[in-house]
């Protein structure tokens, strides 16, 4: 059983007209379309620095690898600021990178940092890969940030032991 909703008495008082309710003044409009533009700018902007900040924070362990052992120039690391390179990168910083550091450590006879972070950095890569899928993101997400920041810490600790083995 419905009840007309005029019928109450608490309802008395409210106009019921809506006409013109969908309609949205011009100026009003503008404004609002200026602040989310906005936001969505300072959202970009903000994701893009935390990017830079990653980058350069794997960019100075890897600067400390002697240049005989460097695959590549420690700099492209930050062509994981490029959006279909950033897919790629991972897996040559976790496999190129971190065999270069195996074979530091191997040539200075220290045998003390295992796989270096390999397995760990391809669980980034892989995880990071991950994130494009729709719904497995969800997952994906977490763990790739979690894997990175085990990742750039276990950089860091071989970038240390770079410089004290030297």
């Amino acid at each position: 059983m419905q009840q007309d909703p005029t019928s109450f008495p608490e309802m008395s008082g409210v106009t019921t007209n809506f006409d013109g309710m969908d309609q949205m003044a011009p100026e009003v409009a503008g404004v609002a379309l200026a602040g989310l533009f906005a936001f969505i700018c300072i959202i970009i902007t903000v994701i893009f620095v935390m990017n830079v900040i990653v980058c350069f924070l794997m960019y100075k362990p890897l600067s400390k690898l002697p240049v005989s052992f460097r695959p590549f120039n420690p700099g492209l690391v930050f062509l994981m600021l490029i959006p279909i390179a950033n897919f790629i990168m991972p897996f040559l910083i976790s496999t190129s990178f971190i065999d270069g550091f195996q074979k530091y450590f191997g040539t200075v006879g220290d045998q003390s940092n295992g796989d270096c972070g390999k397995t760990i950095g391809l669980t980034w890569a892989i995880a990071t890969v991950c994130c494009a899928i729709p719904y497995v993101n969800f997952i994906a997400g977490p763990v790739a940030f979690i894997c990175m920041i085990i990742f750039i810490v276990k950089l860091w600790s071989m970038g240390n032991k770079v410089n004290t083995a030297k």
